[in-house]
């Protein structure tokens, strides 16, 4: 059996793990936070992410404008990442009401 004394210094040792995990996630997140984030993606790989009827039916809609990719290809369209998100939470929270 621990000692109480065992004890609190097995307690000190976690605490110590604990806060030198919580400093080294805290430094991974502020990495994650600082990078870059991309603008514009692909039209194939928004399809890919979102599903290609629901693309395909904002964009139709005015919704969701597509853009040329900066290689000024004519078959290169891309989408701003942002519009796609809000769109999803969009449709996420209208297909929420629609179940309850």
């Amino acid at each position: 059996m621990l000692s109480n004394l065992e004890i609190k210094l097995l307690a000190e040792e976690v605490s110590k793990n604990l806060e030198i995990s919580v400093d080294i996630l805290a430094h991974k997140l502020a990495q994650e936070i600082r990078k870059p984030t991309t603008i514009f993606i692909s039209q194939n790989e928004a399809m890919k992410l979102y599903g290609r009827a629901k693309v395909d039916r904002w964009r139709e809609n005015g919704k969701l404008k597509r853009y040329l990719k900066e290689n000024g290809k004519l078959n290169g369209f891309q989408y701003r990442v942002a519009d796609l998100e809000k769109l999803s939470k969009q449709f996420f929270i209208v297909k929420q009401k629609k179940i309850s």
